[in-house]
């Protein structure tokens, strides 16, 4: 089981054909070596040599078909006027925009956006954002989608408002 979400969301794509399925952001022992590759990648491991893959092929293929951006909502209103959503004010900040994977979204409300009850949650084809789209250690060491540019609205599955009940957020089903 993936650490980040669920085995569903794995693509069977991009397995190392050295060691067993990079699910963390550590060293993983294999069959023939220890690997570093943190993500699926189209690389090829090259445990069995003794080397490192470079860090970018680790990073750019997504592990998931659907990641997640939960926003205000008038700050997603204004991004679908414009046509363009270029990120929070947090992520304008750290340079990218923050994304989190199904399992991640729960967690990711309780930390960052606290008791707010204006929010919405914003499904996005991860496929469609190309090589833009990294997943990085975050949290403990755990990947988390980043997106290194604007997101296009041509890349947005679905946006659902989130609920609060006055103590927790009441996310919409990620199923």
């Amino acid at each position: 089981m993936l650490a980040t979400g669920s085995a569903d969301e794995i693509p069977s794509a991009g397995v190392c054909r050295v060691s067993v399925w990079h699910r963390m952001a550590r060293p993983v022992r294999g069959t023939q070596g220890t690997c570093h590759a943190v993500a699926p990648t189209t690389a090829r491991c090259s445990s069995a040599l003794g080397r490192r893959p470079p860090r970018p092929a680790c990073y750019l293929r997504p592990v998931s078909a659907v990641i997640y951006k939960i926003c205000g909502a008038a700050e997603w209103r204004q991004a679908e006027a414009e046509g363009v959503y270029r990120g929070s004010a947090d992520d304008v900040r750290d340079g990218y925009v923050h994304f989190s994977l199904a399992g991640q979204v729960a967690a990711t409300a309780a930390r960052h956006f606290g008791s707010r009850s204006d929010l919405v949650l914003v499904a996005v084809h991860a496929g469609a954002l190309g090589k833009a789209l990294r997943y990085e250690p975050s949290r403990g060491g755990v990947l988390f989608p980043h997106l290194y540019g604007e997101l296009s609205m041509a890349a947005v599955v679905w946006v659902k408002e989130i609920g609060w009940d006055g103590e927790k957020h009441l996310l919409p089903d990620l199923g």
